[in-house]
């Protein structure tokens, strides 16, 4: 416990020295590789840590009292209806507005313009009509102009920002770049296909207030800005052909200057004072010491420990490099309508409700009763608060998949065989390993678009490792049960696809620890599962219906072959008539869209067949709870849409390591007091050993699968 306190503390500290929000894709990469150092080192003495700590808390308190060069910022997205009393003509300077405003009727001329009764359009008002006295309220759908000057940005969460955020920097080229904050709420979530304003092409305005000391720097800019004059008036200033660039002086602050985007790009660049890139470049220094003072002082590396982590991790990072700022640094576009832009319109809200301890609202997570899944706005959320309007948690979050099932093979393979594997899974791109869960880049074509199944994998996969650990030990910790049962419930609440799995997975931990007299760790198993039934008491607490989990679960449309299809077709089939030719279809069609090619159907039934036998006759207890839960897993790809690869990814991911596991064992195997190696097809069953581990049984050595 104090080696764990000790390293947390370390941890914390170094967090400091970052600061926070954390927007540099250099800066959180550092940590990250940091913080791997200090999870596999060993801990040195609490006086050590201690004054470390105080070193580290030292550096911050420097970094945040040293001169910055803080620019007060507003950005916000520009459409109109052209009318004259929208609330932005009230808002902007005269001059900007009408610019805007005569821009954006030339480019978007209202002969063809989207209804505002679809949903898919800019102008929908948030009501959908389904007749002449039934209207459905669409709430925080509302599109159109927008109500206010500036939109609020998850970079100054943490902060009381003047307008959107203060910023040292501005280098954009585009939207992405900017990382607005209202890139991807509701109120832009309209679609490309249906609405005749593409989202790649939002109109939106950059406002910049100059402070007292921006003197002795320049803003290069490519387009069209507004420059605020001493009588108050804006002088329109930019060319989208050439650069052009302006010195500021102590004349400049105070004042104001806008950069608009309506149909031509914006691309902005601030070279600060000699200065303030001084200060900036001494920052990084003192950044760099905290980071070099935790691995000198913080903890005794272990390399070796150390050394397979980082490599699998920097294996990624290198296979992705060319794309790693452009895809996590920056704020992308998410399509409209999207479970991605729904996470992120709802987590600026759940996120400013919990700073402001707003607890009511918090809880309500901007539904009274579920409709989108609810765990992954809330961790889209603390990443706002932490990592701004960057995905850079989620580059965070996906770096740790390799490592996870690495650990995992490791328990069952010898450690090269793992590793080997571990990297097929970072580096192919085969469509094969794709239709089998085992390709890393489809994880991350997944975070780049904030979907849930890479978050709900690498929880349970955790929750995994948690177990196994404890299941090594004599007298498991109840403690660690306790986390081991929040880990899945995370898991069913970020990713409700996998709840079978988890269900059948604590079914049989339980069932375990009851044939072991462990009777005190169910209940504390159960303890930390409690927050899943966090769920229901919402919807029946705001809401007041009878909803288990999310009201979309009981649309007849998630269903494309339903369980009662199958009970009708095998019962047409015993009775000799003929089965329903749509209940049929909607069956066969899941495994035509599962893969066009026979021998991998071929191959999945086989491996689903060598998985039932593991779960059924392996006495390997882990091997055995793994394929009862790959079977779970399994389950509600016969139900839901098959064609969705990501459905598949943790059903095939633990189905492949299951496969591979058998066939070691299967192969190659130790027998005999000396342990001479024997290898063959088919390996006697008799023999047999827990966790892949040699034990000692009357002087003879037991292999068992």
């Amino acid at each position: 416990m104090r080696s764990f306190c000790g390293k947390l503390g370390l941890f914390l500290a170094l967090v400091l020295v970052c600061g926070l929000p954390m927007t540099s894709t250099i800066l959180v990469v550092a940590l990250f590789v940091t913080t791997v150092f200090l999870v596999t080192g060993e801990s040195r003495s609490l006086r050590t840590q201690i004054l470390t700590v105080l070193g580290l808390c030292f550096i911050a308190l420097v970094n945040f009292s040293a001169p910055k060069l803080l620019i007060d910022e507003g950005h916000n997205y520009f459409v109109t209806e052209g009318k004259p009393d929208e609330p932005q003509s009230k808002l902007l300077p005269p001059e900007v507005f009408a610019f805007l405003q005569d821009a954006f009727l030339k480019l978007h001329p209202p002969s063809g313009w989207c209804s505002p009764d679809d949903g898919a359009c800019w102008r929908f008002h948030g009501r959908f009509h389904r007749g002449q006295k039934d209207e459905l309220y669409v709430p925080g759908f509302q599109m159109g102009p927008s109500p206010a000057l500036f939109a609020t940005s998850g970079d100054a969460l943490l902060h009381s920002p003047k307008y959107s955020r203060q910023t040292q920097f501005i280098s954009f080229r585009n939207l992405s770049e900017l990382r607005a904050g209202f890139t991807n709420q509701l109120a832009v979530s309209y679609w490309d296909a249906t609405s005749d304003l593409t989202r790649s092409e939002l109109p939106f305005y950059v406002f910049y207030e100059w402070p007292k000391t921006i003197a002795g720097s320049q803003l290069c800019w490519t387009g069209t800005s507004f420059w605020e004059q001493r009588g108050g008036h804006y002088r329109q200033l930019g060319s989208t052909d050439h650069q052009m660039c302006r010195d500021l002086t102590d004349a400049d602050a105070g004042l104001k200057v806008f950069g608009v985007s309506v149909g031509t790009p914006l691309r902005m660049i601030l070279k600060p004072a000699l200065k303030w890139r001084a200060w900036n470049s001494l920052r990084w220094l003192f950044q760099f010491l905290g980071f070099l003072g935790v691995l000198a002082f913080g903890v005794r590396l272990r390399w070796k420990t150390a050394l397979v982590p980082l490599s699998l991790v920097f294996i990624f990072f290198l296979s992705l490099s060319p794309q790693l700022r452009n895809d996590f640094g920056h704020y992308p576009l998410f399509s409209g309508r999207s479970d991605s832009i729904v996470y992120h319109g709802y987590a600026i809200k759940i996120a400013r409700n919990l700073i402001a301890r707003n607890w009511t609202e918090f809880f309500r997570g901007e539904e009274d009763v579920y409709e989108w899944i609810p765990g992954m706005r809330y961790f889209v959320a603390y990443g706002k608060i932490l990592f701004g309007d960057t995905l850079l948690y989620h580059l965070l979050e996906v770096s740790l998949l390799p490592v996870l099932f690495y650990f995992l093979l490791k328990g069952f393979l010898p450690a090269s065989l793992a590793y080997g594997l571990s990297a097929i899974f970072i580096l192919n791109r085969s469509e094969f390993f794709l239709n089998f869960g085992w390709n890393h880049r489809y994880y991350v074509d997944l975070v780049r678009i904030s979907l849930a199944e890479p978050y709900g994998n690498a929880i349970f996969l955790l929750g995994v490792l948690v177990l196994f650990h404890e299941l090594g030990k004599r007298s498991p910790s109840r403690l660690m049960c306790i986390v081991f049962g929040f880990l899945m419930a995370l898991t069913a609440v970020v990713r409700p696809f996998l709840s079978i799995g988890v269900g059948f997975f604590m079914l049989g931990v339980a069932v375990h620890f009851m044939s072991q007299k462990q009777y005190k760790l169910i209940p504390a198993m159960a303890l930390g599962f409690l927050p899943y039934f966090g769920i229901p008491i919402h919807n029946w607490y705001f809401g007041h219906p009878e909803v288990f989990f999310t009201i979309s679960s009981r649309s007849p449309n998630v269903y494309l072959a339903p369980p009662e299809f199958y009970v009708r077709v095998i019962r047409n089939v015993l009775s000799g008539t003929p089965a329903n030719p749509a209940e049929w279809a909607a069956i066969t069609q899941l495994y035509r869209q599962w893969s066009p090619s026979w021998y991998c159907v071929s191959l999945w039934v086989s491996s689903m067949m060598f998985v039932t036998f593991l779960a059924l006759r392996a006495h390997d207890l882990k091997l055995r709870l793994l394929g009862l839960t790959a079977i779970g897993f399994h389950i509600p790809l016969f139900i839901y849409g098959g064609e969705y690869f990501r459905f598949r990814l943790m059903p095939w991911g633990l189905s492949f390591v299951l496969f591979v596991t058998g066939f070691y064992r299967l192969a190659i195997y130790k027998i005999g007091k000396n342990g001479e190696r024997a290898i063959g097809p088919l390996a006697s069953l008799s023999r047999r050993t827990q966790n892949s581990a040699e034990v000692k049984a009357d002087g003879l050595t037991q292999i068992e699968i």
